[in-house]
Parts: structure tokens; C-alpha cells; sequence
């Protein structure tokens, strides 16, 4: 996994964007589970919204309205899925003594990409 965290910045007509930055690179984690959805409401050539879930050590830390997931590669490096990925949700984990083991967030990939068939 690759992340980038983003501070805004100014554009050329003087509006905030955000200003994406490499944070940490090659995390450990595990990618779940998918579901695909059209949004309600939106036309027939609007983007489908796909939903993972993804788990990541304890000790990371994602902010929803800050980081984004860059994209998903194997432990060779072969990539998984391109990205980027909205962090839509966080769930902390807890072991057995109720310490910290993993946490999971819902990702969002927006973007009018359908799963091939069979997966």
C-alpha cells in the first residue's frame, strides 16, 4: 500500500485543492473484501463507486478527510489496484488484552471502473 496525505493549497484561480504528498510507502496490509454500486439518483454513464475493505497494522493511522490510499500492490511490487482510494470509514481493533491489533477502513474507489467478470 502507498499513501499520500493532503494539505490544501491555492490553484491558479485562487481556490483550495488539495495538495497530495507521499507519507509512508510499502505498509503492510490486506485488502478484504469488494462490493460495486451506482450511486441513486445519478445517470446511466455516472461513475460505479467501489467499496473495500482494508486492514492495516495498529499502529498506522489514516484520517478520513486528510490521507488517501495511492494504490495496492503485492509483496512483490506487482500492482493490485492503481487508486486512488477515498478513506470512507475507521474501525480500531482491539486483541484479546485490549491492545490495539489492526484496524480497518472502508475505501472507496470512484471512477466508472466495473470488476471483470468472476471476480
Amino acid at each position: 500500500m502507498s499513501g499520500a496525505a493532503g494539505d490544501s493549497v491555492r490553484d491558479g484561480y485562487r481556490l483550495r485543492t488539495p495538495d497530495w504528498r507521499v507519507r509512508a510507502e510499502d505498509v503492510r496490509c490486506r485488502l478484504v473484501s469488494r462490493s460495486q454500486r451506482v450511486p441513486d439518483g445519478v445517470l446511466a454513464e455516472a461513475p460505479v463507486v467501489t467499496t473495500y475493505t482494508l486492514l492495516i497494522d495498529g499502529d498506522a493511522d489514516l484520517t478520513p478527510t486528510r490521507d488517501r490510499v495511492a494504490r495496492i500492490t503485492d509483496r512483490t511490487g506487482r500492482l493490485i489496484e492503481p487508486g486512488p482510494f477515498f478513506i470512507g470509514g475507521r474501525l480500531v481493533r482491539t486483541g484479546a488484552a485490549g491492545s490495539r491489533s489492526h484496524t480497518s477502513y472502508q475505501l472507496e474507489l470512484r471512477g466508472g471502473r466495473h470488476a471483470p467478470e468472476g471476480t
